[in-house]
């Protein structure tokens, strides 16, 4: 059977404009951009990470997710509206389905679809017709100067390049910011990503040597989610029983307690769609069950 999983998570884009009119690019020169991204179930075999175009020369793409599910999406369309109200409405997952049915022998249906979610992201118009085409690159704009505070926006961009855009950012504001120091962040790991020459399967065969009790694959959801840090997430627990509550999936009660400590989690949300994936795989009992603990107010 194939199950495929369609997401609701959204990106949300603000422009903040001080009351006085401040000057940024033309709303023309804005390009909003909807994405449709959808996750399915063991289709593996014959389309992960593989891309294809379709008849209308979108890109339509399938890749490996949360080791038996794949992230099924497309590529960009104009959108016109509010970003808080996007969102992959039927006719995009019916798109998506009889594309990936060109495929397919057994062939995916709307009933098959358990999540789905949908981003909006500001491309900046270089004039190209095809929004697909159009420049990921990123443009600043710094309004102010002298006596008015700096105010600096920055249209464009994507997650894979935020730290450069990060250290961009900061050059264009060095003259703003005489005392900042050089910039660092390229040689530096993100928290528990300094694992030992970037050897992940050494790694996670030492943490499982270390951890023996833990089953297989609860250790390597630690590993891969927390790296170096998956030790202190455990707390010093030595059984499944010391993990305190089980919500369902691989989500105990311990990594609750590190994602409100060291994470600022604080809804159910946060941690099961915002800082894991836990909710695409235990649900609704288990999602009110975690709603309960975080408002007892038991969190470390």
């Amino acid at each position: 059977m194939i199950i495929l999983r369609v997401g609701t998570a959204r990106l949300q884009l603000r422009i903040f404009r001080r009351k006085d009119d401040v000057r940024r690019p033309d709303r023309d020169h804005l390009h909003l951009a909807a994405i449709g991204i959808g996750t399915a179930d063991r289709l593996r075999a014959f389309l992960a990470e593989r891309v294809k175009v379709d008849r209308t020369q979108r890109v339509i793409f399938v890749n490996p997710y949360q080791d038996d599910l794949c992230l099924i999406g497309t590529t960009d369309i104009p959108y016109d509206g509010l970003a808080e109200d996007v969102s992959v409405d039927e006719e995009e997952v019916h798109y998506l389905l009889a594309a990936i049915n060109r495929y397919m022998r057994v062939r995916l249906t709307p009933e098959d679809v358990l999540h789905r979610f949908s981003g909006v992201r500001p491309l900046y118009d270089d004039n190209t017709a095809n929004p697909s085409a159009v420049t990921r690159d990123y443009v600043f704009d710094i309004d102010g100067g002298g006596n008015t505070p700096p105010l600096l926006s920055v249209f464009g961009g994507k997650i894979t390049t935020y730290r450069k855009l990060a250290e961009h950012a900061l050059e264009r504001l060095r003259p703003f910011l005489p005392e900042s120091g050089a910039a660092w962040t390229a040689g530096v790991c993100l928290p528990g990503g300094d694992i030992p020459d970037a050897d992940f399967d050494a790694f996670l065969r030492d943490f499982q040597r270390d951890q023996a009790w833990l089953p297989s694959a609860l250790a390597r959801h630690y590993a891969r989610l927390y790296g170096t840090r998956a030790k202190t997430v455990l707390g010093g627990a030595g059984s499944l029983t010391e993990l305190g509550i089980h919500f369902g999936g691989d989500l105990y009660e311990r990594e609750v307690d590190h994602l409100c400590e060291f994470e600022w989690a604080r809804t159910a949300e946060d941690i099961l769609d915002r800082r894991t994936k836990h909710g695409l795989h235990i649900g609704q009992p288990a999602r009110l069950a975690l709603d309960r603990r975080l408002k007892a107010g038991s969190v470390a």
